[in-house]
């Protein structure tokens, strides 16, 4: 019962946490590796790039305005 009622309400904090999670990862091993393009990344994070590409566009954004 108890499990239930903490999969109903953090079901959706979970995936929201995991997907910025991936995204922020992704964008990390991006600014190690000095790539700004999707197609720069390794391939096995390019569909977290795809998915978040806004998310993608904005981490970018901010690490250019404070190099």
């Amino acid at each position: 019962m108890a499990l239930d009622h903490i999969a109903k309400h953090f079901y959706k904090e979970a995936v929201i946490y995991t997907e910025i999670d991936s995204i922020i990862h992704t964008h990390l091993f991006s600014v190690v590796l000095g790539k700004t393009k999707i197609q720069e990344i390794p391939k096995q994070l390019r569909p977290t790039a795809r998915m978040h590409q806004k998310l993608w566009s904005q981490f970018r954004y901010v690490y250019r305005m404070n190099k």
